[in-house]
């Protein structure tokens, strides 16, 4: 509650550090915990224009950034629907499931036990959605699908070019749009980018194009609900590239061990 205080009471000066950190690509959003309180007086009466809500709403800047309201209310203790302007997005709250929000460690997804086998609490951090394990559902169809899905990647995560103490090389990363062009990182609307991750040379001197290309990975992303036509990288007669992983097709095409060749 301080600090949601220190906010009201200090607007200005937090809509233009908010801002500065948007111009210059500190932050890309701001999530809000307690957002209820921000629409509430020091008496805590609902204001009809709240001074924050109000400075974000009409900041050149912030009111087209992604803001996050948690709507949990201190005061009642327990969630409470509030009506916020259309650019506030409700896509975290807390002790709800946290869709969008992945934790890292050493750039490494981190799980909480049991959702590497389809049983998860829905990405809520509160103990009361924990359940106990449920051996049985290893044996049903998303309990399958998804301890094969993390296996996977799991197995993909121990090759030896991905196992570093250092991140990547920058000479190692190449980045790309569609058809192979430089990615549009200014056009806000583009919904599509490639990165090829390249293997580090081998120390035993090799030069050949064989030996610097074999176990690149080429990664697309695409933000889109339909399916994009996605060129692959020229490489040297006598090699191919092999599918991973493609979420469009079904279970369990989608990733595979192997990897099938694409011609």
């Amino acid at each position: 509650m301080e600090k949601l205080v220190v906010y009201r009471a200090n607007v200005m000066r937090f809509t233009e550090d908010s801002s500065s950190q948007i111009s210059s690509d500190v932050a890309d959003g701001f999530c809000f915990i307690n957002a209820s309180s921000l629409l509430r007086s020091f008496g805590g009466e609902y204001l009809p224009l709240p001074l924050l809500v109000e400075a974000i709403a009409f900041d050149p800047l912030l009111s087209k950034t992604k803001i996050i309201p948690d709507c949990w209310d201190p005061r009642d203790l327990k969630p409470k629907e509030t009506t916020f302007p259309d650019h506030w997005k409700r896509w975290a709250k807390t002790t709800f499931p946290v869709v969008d929000m992945v934790s890292f460690s050493g750039s490494v997804p981190v799980l909480n036990i049991g959702v590497e086998c389809g049983q998860s609490s829905g990405g809520s951090s509160s103990c009361g959605y924990r359940k106990p394990f449920d051996w049985y559902a290893l044996l049903k169809g998303f309990g399958i699908q998804t301890t094969q899905f993390i296996s996977f990647f799991s197995s993909l995560r121990m090759r030896s070019d991905l196992q570093k103490r250092s991140f990547m090389k920058e000479e190692s990363i190449n980045w790309h749009g569609i058809d192979q062009n430089p990615p549009r990182w200014e056009d806000l609307s583009c919904k599509f980018l490639v990165t090829t991750l390249k293997v580090d040379k081998p120390e035993n001197g090799l030069s050949s194009e064989s030996s610097l290309l074999e176990g690149d990975m080429f990664i697309a992303f695409i933000a889109v609900g339909h399916s994009e036509s996605v060129p692959l990288p020229e490489i040297p007669e006598g090699m191919a590239w092999h599918r991973l992983v493609d979420p469009v097709l079904p279970f369990s095409g989608f990733f595979s061990n192997g990897g099938e060749p694409v011609i």
